[in-house]
């Protein structure tokens, strides 16, 4: 690949300076510029955090896959855990997108669906900063969690109040 360095460079980093969301960044940029009608909302806002640790859950804990709004919101308000909203990246995916970007001949025809590699969610942090992810712990490893802390109490409803209040930050509609 042209641009992108290995993935364990990339987690050594300063959160703050993450490269990973100035690569993901930089090929929704290039894929707008080919003209994809969906690279804006895919976009990561730098001042959003970035995870790198996880903390194993446990098994009583797991809740119904699929709802993450729901489940991380619950957890939030049952226990001391923080509650953030974002995305995660697959980075599988990724990769697959960066070399499939880069790899264009110069007659600008490759886009790319960020989807493919993009997932909203939410998902709760411990106070050591380790994500806490009661939907999909049994994947977590082969993502990148980024996101921003939001108070529990402000939602009611999971899907129904953070999706919408998600797409708005990712301006998504």
């Amino acid at each position: 690949m042209k641009y992108i360095r290995l993935f364990e460079e990339f987690l050594s980093e300063s959160l703050m300076d993450s490269e990973i969301i100035k690569e993901v960044n930089r090929i929704l940029t290039l894929n707008k510029k080919r003209g994809a009608p969906d690279w804006k909302y895919a976009q990561i806002p730098t001042n959003w955090e970035v995870f790198k640790k996880k903390s194993k859950v446990k098994s009583c804990d797991v809740m119904k896959s699929m709802g993450c709004y729901d489940n991380a919101l619950e957890y939030s308000k049952n226990t001391d855990m923080l509650l953030y909203v974002g995305v995660f990246i697959n980075i599988a995916g990724l990769e697959d997108a960066i070399e499939w970007m880069d790899s264009d001949d110069g007659s600008e025809i490759n886009k790319i669906n960020p989807w493919y590699f993009i997932f909203p969610h939410a998902f709760n942090v411990d106070k050591n900063k380790r994500i806490y992810d009661v939907t999909i712990d049994k994947d977590m490893n082969g993502h990148i969690y980024f996101g921003v802390k939001v108070d529990p109490k402000k939602f009611k409803s999971g899907f129904g109040e953070i999706m919408p209040y998600l797409n708005k930050l990712i301006k998504r509609s």
